[in-house]
């Protein structure tokens, strides 16, 4: 793969890691989130006329959370 050879040249690994919907999990997830155990720590919230700077902030790889954009904001 072009992408794992250009890692390589950095001397880095690359990898992608495909996930597929799982039914039992996700009715899994909705019954803790339902029950106030499932937190999700958010790092920063942007606008959609901010992508470019919620990228930015992803880029770093500083963020402590999730990065959210605001779709209707």
């Amino acid at each position: 793969m072009a992408g794992e050879v250009v890692a390589a040249a950095f001397g880095v690994n690359a990898s992608f890691c495909f996930v597929l919907p799982n039914r039992a999990q996700l009715e899994k997830l909705a019954v803790l989130a339902d029950a106030g155990q499932l937190t999700v720590t958010i790092d920063s919230e942007f606008a959609l006329n901010q992508v470019a700077d919620a990228h930015a902030r992803s880029e770093t790889g500083r963020a402590q959370g999730k990065i959210i954009i605001n779709v209707s904001a």
